[in-house]
């Protein structure tokens, strides 16, 4: 998937440079960086679903979890056979179901049948998710 835009333009020159410093900054590690260039592209190229993607990425990163889900949606969207950005906004629902299983423990009273099956699912939800962290889950 490539930024969807012709060079024959100066601005389409300016886009492809900018999306070549945010994958760099991306590919760096440095999040705040490739996330202000990357915002940037998707207000200029908005049907680019790599871009959607990767902000994902990077909101999944910052603990972000709302914004990364709708970057992964938006991403899906836009391209359907896009399996990655599927995956992660599958992670990232089974983060929310694990906060709000955690939400439901602290006011579940002690030996409630319910804190224990809670746990149960908590500890599913952990460990599918460290299982999947090996299989390459999506750059």
């Amino acid at each position: 998937m490539v930024v969807a835009v012709s060079c024959a333009t100066d601005s389409g020159k300016e886009l492809l440079a900018l999306k070549k410093m945010a994958d760099e900054s991306y590919a760096a590690g440095d999040w705040e960086g490739s996330r202000e260039k990357y915002e940037r592209i998707a207000k200029r190229a908005p049907q680019d679903a790599q871009t959607w993607f990767r902000l994902g990425n990077i909101f999944a990163r910052e603990n972000k979890l709302e914004k990364a889900i709708a970057c992964y949606e938006r991403s899906a969207a836009l391209e359907p056979r896009f399996a990655p950005a599927w995956r992660n906004l599958g992670v990232m629902r089974l983060y929310q179901a694990e906060l709000a299983l955690r939400a439901s423990q602290a006011v579940t009273k002690e030996g409630h049948p319910l804190r224990e099956g809670n746990q149960r699912i908590i500890d599913s939800i952990k460990t599918a998710i460290e299982n999947g962290k090996s299989d390459g889950g999506g750059k």
